[in-house]
């Protein structure tokens, strides 16, 4: 998936997949899926589900959206607190959803040399050491390392 949204950024994959947890749902969620279709129902649900990403909302249960919503929001609003630039915050946005140094490059149409100094800033304004520990800062109860 990482690598279909380098070449088509604006994309919003479903998955047709067994049913998950919230957590696992989660997960998918935050590596930039847009919804998950019942793989046992899919004939009735992905049509509707479709019709809800082209819309623009997400196709998920209603219970992982909420889940998402306030980490989402949470974890903004704790990075609007720090004084970070706008590139600094674009970085932020795509370590937490894991991408590395040579995806981010590609997809902002800078050098990785660059991404590496804004990652490094981002981190000390942040103070975490690592990119883990940055991601399981931010959203600790989801059990993401």
């Amino acid at each position: 998936m990482t690598l279909a949204r380098l070449k088509f950024p604006a994309m919003r994959p479903v998955l047709v997949a067994v049913p998950c947890d919230e957590t696992e749902c989660l997960r998918w969620l935050f590596r930039g899926a847009w919804g998950l279709v019942n793989y046992d129902h899919y004939q009735q649900e992905l049509p509707r589900a479709v019709r809800q990403l082209a819309g623009g909302q997400l196709w998920f249960p209603a219970p992982v959206v909420v889940r998402w919503m306030r980490i989402d929001a949470a974890r903004r609003s704790s990075a609007l607190r720090v004084s970070l630039t706008r590139r600094e915050r674009q970085i932020l946005e795509f370590l937490l959803r894991r991408f590395s140094n040579r995806e981010i490059a590609e997809i902002l149409n800078i050098s990785e040399r660059t991404v590496k100094f804004h990652v490094s800033n981002v981190l000390g304004k942040l103070q975490v050491t690592s990119r883990q520990e940055l991601v399981a800062s931010r959203v600790p109860h989801l059990g993401l390392t």
